[in-house]
Formats: C-alpha cells, sequence, structure tokens
C-alpha cells in the first residue's frame, strides 16, 4: 500500500506495521531546486531543431547539395534548421515532397513543441513522489533542506 503524507522519523515504525511506504511530492520540500529537472524552451527548441536537421539532410539526401560546412555551421547556430532554410533546395531527391516548405513548416511547429515539452517536465515533477529509505534520519547535511 502507497500512501502520500509527508515522511518523517514517527512514522517509521508505522510503516512497517501497516505495510505502507510513504511518498512526499518534491513540490512539498523547502528546497525548491531538490529534484528540480528544468530544461528552457530556447533549449529544447535548439535540440529539436538539432535533431530535424538531421532527419532533413538524411530524408532528403541534402549532403552533396549542401556543403558539409553549411550544415556543420547549421549546427552549431541556436536555430540549426532556420540557419540551414537558406540552404536547402526547393526540390530533393526523395519522393518526399519539397524540402525547404517542409522545413519552413517544422520551424515552425517547434517553438509549440519545445513549450510542451517543458510543461511536461514540470508535470512529471509534480506527479512525481519520493521516498528516502537512509538509515540516518538525523544528519543536518542530508536533511538540512
Amino acid at each position: 500500500m502507497f500512501t502520500s503524507i509527508g515522511a518523517n522519523c514517527a512514522n517509521s515504525r508505522d510503516n512497517l506495521k501497516s505495510d505502507t511506504i510513504r511518498l512526499s511530492s518534491p513540490d512539498s520540500y523547502n528546497d525548491p531546486y531538490d529534484c528540480w529537472l528544468k530544461l528552457s524552451d530556447d533549449l529544447v527548441a535548439t535540440l529539436l531543431q538539432k535533431r530535424l536537421l538531421d532527419v532533413f539532410v538524411k530524408s532528403y539526401q541534402l549532403q552533396g547539395v549542401v556543403s558539409a560546412e553549411q550544415i556543420e555551421n547549421a549546427r552549431k547556430n541556436p536555430e540549426p534548421l532556420k540557419a540551414m532554410l537558406a540552404h536547402i533546395p526547393e526540390v530533393g531527391k526523395s519522393a518526399g515532397g519539397n524540402p525547404k516548405k517542409m522545413a519552413e513548416l517544422s520551424c515552425a511547429r517547434v517553438e509549440g513543441l519545445a513549450k510542451d515539452v517543458a510543461l511536461t517536465f514540470q508535470q512529471w515533477r509534480k506527479q512525481t513522489k519520493v521516498c528516502s529509505f537512509c538509515e540516518v534520519n538525523d544528519s543536518m547535511l542530508m536533511w538540512g533542506h
């Protein structure tokens, strides 16, 4: 059986007697950064664009059409796929349509997708519950926050 009640030393014996583990949400800790996993929208957008850039280069067989230097420079840019737009031809070698149009559409969607990903990380933290099985329950260094 699991309960979501704040863990403290007084509950240790009750946990054993009732076969219960007490879980706490990191949102209830007095250290706001404990268990904090935050990715900025900008970082997520950059990572998504880098991945999309790699997919576009491979899917539309752009190596040879676009120089390796241009691809590498675009990968170093904070907006890699946008940086690559000027070098993507209107028609690629694959049957996947117009690579330039697809890149433009993908760039437009990245910002919203990045916000969704960052929001998902925040929601995971709210839903996460933690239980400590540390033998030392009175260490100021361990439990100070």
